[in-house]
C-alpha cells in the first residue's frame, strides 16, 4: 500500500516540477500577447509570428518544445520536422482558458525569488496571494498539479535550502527564524497541499513524502529569478542571462540552490563512478594516470571525494610516496576556484586549482606544462554536466548532415541550427580527443528525449522542466543516442560496459560515459 502511494505522489512531484516551467513560460506568452496571436492564428509557424511581432526566435522555439512536450500544441503536419525550423507549422492541441489564473499564481514567484528577504509588508501580500490562488485553484480542474507545482515547489526549495523547519519527534513542523505571518502562510499552504492535517497540523503520510524531498524541486527552483523574466526572453533584452554581479556571480540562477538541489542525485552518480576509479587506479603503478583533472571543478566536492576513494579502496595508496595523486581542479568561475582550493587545502589534498574553459581544452595543456610542468595527457580526465554548458561556438564546417536530434537550440536568442548544434558538439569532442588516448575521460552528462516520449511518460520524466531552463540559458541537451553517434564522429569509443544509464535504458536523461 505504501509502495503505491509513493508512486502516485512521485507522479504528483514530476507535474510539480514540470508545472512551474510550463506556469512561467505559459505567463510570460500571456504577458507579451503571444498566446493571443497563437491563438488567433490557430496554425503557425515561428515565421509567422515574427512577422506580427519581434521576437527572440531562438527562446520562443524553446518555449514550443515545452508546450509540444506537455502536449499543448502538436505539428500539423508530422513530417513538417524535416523542414526547415522557422516553417514548421503548429497546431493548438488545446486552448488557453486559464489567462487570468496563470497571471495571478505567478505573482507567487516575487516572494519566491526574495524569500530570504521579505519585509513585513510583503509578508502580508503574499499571505493575500497566497489566499487568491488557493481560491483560483478550485477552477482548473485537472490542470490543478501544474498550477500546484508553482505554489508548493519553490516555497519547499526554500524552506530547505534555508533550513527553516525541522520535524519534532511529534510528527509536528518547528519553523525556525521564521515570521509568524509567514508561518500561519506556510501552513495554510501546507494544509491545502495535504502536507499538513487540516485537524491538527502534523504531517501527512504525503507531507513526509515530499517534506523528505524538499531538495528535489531545487534545480528548477533555482532557475525561477530567469523564469519568472520569460517575458524579455521572448520579446525583450534577453541577454540578462550573460549578466554577473561584482564578484562574478550569476543573476538568472541561484547557484548555491542549484547544486544542493543535485546533491542527492549526485551522490547516486558518484557511486558508480567509483567503480571507474577502482578499475583505473588499481592498474599496475605504471599504467596508472598521475592523478584526476575535474574540468569545471565547481566547489571542488567531486575532487574530494574522487581523492577519498582513490586513496582508501585503491591500490595507489600503497604508492602515494612515491607516485603522489595530483588532484587538478579548472573552472572559469574564480569564486569556484578560491573554493575549490580551501576545501582541497583543509583536507589536505595535494592540488592545483586553475582557471580553464571546457571549450579550450589546448589551453589547459599549455597553462599546465607552462606553470606545473604536467601535460593534460596524464591526467584521468573527469566532468560532471559541463558539456552542454560548452559556451557555442559556429563550427568551422558542417561536415555532419545526417545526424538528427529533436532539441531546440539558441544563442542569445538566435537560433542554432540541429546541423550547426551537431557539428560544433563533434568539433568540441575532437578537440579533447588527443589528450584522453592515454587514460579516459570519465563524463557524467544530462540528456533530453523526444517531445513524444516526453508527452507520453509525462508523469516519469523531468525531460520537459530540464529542456526548458537548460535551453533558456543558452545549454544544449541532446539525447543519449545522438550523443554517442557524436562521440563516434569524434573517433572516440565507448564500450557497452562502461555506458550507465538513468532512470532506464529506454528514456535515458542521465548518463555515465568511460570514454577512451
Amino acid at each position: 500500500m505504501k509502495s503505491s502511494m509513493n508512486k502516485t505522489f512521485k507522479k504528483e512531484l514530476f507535474y510539480h516540477i514540470n508545472g512551474i516551467v510550463l506556469i512561467t513560460a505559459l505567463n510570460a506568452l500571456v504577458k507579451t500577447n503571444l498566446i493571443d496571436i497563437m491563438i488567433g492564428k490557430g496554425s503557425f509557424n515561428i515565421r509567422d509570428i515574427s512577422n506580427d511581432k519581434k521576437i527572440n526566435e531562438g527562446y520562443f522555439n524553446v518555449t514550443l518544445r515545452l508546450l509540444r512536450s506537455m502536449g499543448l500544441i502538436d505539428f500539423q503536419d508530422k513530417q513538417s520536422e524535416l523542414d526547415n525550423i522557422y516553417t514548421i507549422n503548429y497546431k493548438l492541441n488545446e486552448i488557453m482558458t486559464y489567462k487570468n489564473e496563470i497571471e495571478q499564481i505567478s505573482k507567487i514567484n516575487y516572494f519566491h525569488i526574495n524569500f530570504n528577504n521579505l519585509s513585513n509588508i510583503d509578508i502580508d501580500n503574499y499571505y493575500k496571494t497566497v489566499e487568491k490562488s488557493i481560491e483560483l485553484l478550485k477552477r482548473t480542474d485537472n490542470k490543478n498539479l501544474f498550477f500546484n507545482g508553482i505554489l508548493i515547489g519553490p516555497l519547499l526549495s526554500n524552506l530547505g535550502f534555508y533550513k527553516k523547519l525541522t520535524i519534532d519527534p511529534n510528527g509536528r513542523i518547528n519553523f525556525i527564524d521564521l515570521h509568524e505571518n509567514m508561518e500561519n502562510c506556510i501552513i495554510k499552504l501546507f494544509n491545502h497541499f495535504q502536507i499538513t492535517s487540516s485537524k491538527n497540523n502534523k504531517i501527512t503520510e504525503k507531507g513526509k513524502f515530499f517534506l523528505d524531498r524538499m531538495s528535489a524541486y531545487g534545480v528548477t527552483s533555482s532557475y525561477l529569478p530567469m523564469l519568472n523574466r520569460a517575458n524579455d526572453l521572448l520579446i525583450g533584452d534577453c541577454e540578462f542571462i550573460w549578466d554577473r554581479d561584482h564578484n562574478n556571480h550569476e543573476l538568472h540562477i541561484n547557484r548555491s540552490m542549484n547544486v544542493w538541489g543535485s546533491g542527492g542525485a549526485h551522490k547516486t552518480y558518484f557511486k558508480k563512478i567509483d567503480n571507474l576509479f577502482k578499475e583505473t587506479f588499481n592498474q599496475k603503478i605504471i599504467d596508472q594516470p598521475i592523478g584526476i583533472i575535474d574540468i569545471g571543478c565547481g566547489d571542488g566536492t567531486f575532487l574530494e571525494h574522487a581523492y577519498h576513494v582513490i586513496i582508501n579502496k585503491t591500490a595507489r595508496k600503497k604508492y602515494l610516496d612515491t607516485h603522489p595523486l595530483i588532484m587538478v581542479g579548472t573552472d572559469i568561475n574564480k569564486a569556484a576556484r578560491i573554493i575549490s582550493r580551501k576545501r582541497l587545502n583543509k583536507s589536505n589534498i595535494n592540488n592545483v586549482i586553475i582557471n580553464g574553459n571546457i571549450g579550450n581544452p589546448l589551453e589547459i595543456n599549455n597553462l599546465l606544462k607552462k606553470e606545473f610542468n604536467y601535460n593534460l595527457i596524464d591526467f584521468l580526465n573527469t566532468r560532471t554536466f559541463l558539456d552542454h554548458n560548452r559556451i557555442f561556438e559556429v563550427p568551422k564546417k558542417i561536415s555532419h548532415k545526417n545526424i538528427n536530434t529533436s532539441g531546440s537550440f539558441c544563442y542569445k536568442g538566435k537560433i542554432i541550427s540541429k546541423e550547426q548544434l551537431i557539428n560544433n558538439l563533434i568539433e568540441h569532442f575532437k578537440k579533447w580527443s588527443p589528450f584522453i588516448k592515454k587514460h579516459g575521460l570519465i563524463l557524467l552528462e544530462l540528456h533530453t528525449i523526444d517531445p513524444e516520449l516526453a508527452k507520453k511518460f509525462l508523469n516519469d520524466t523531468l525531460a520537459p522542466a530540464y529542456d526548458t531552463t537548460h535551453g533558456y540559458s543558452d545549454q544544449y541537451l541532446i539525447e543519449h543516442s545522438v550523443f554517442l553517434n557524436c562521440l563516434k564522429k569524434s573517433n572516440i569509443t565507448i564500450e557497452n560496459q562502461n555506458c550507465i544509464l538513468f532512470p532506464n535504458n529506454e528514456r535515458p536523461t542521465v548518463s555515465i560515459n568511460y570514454l577512451k
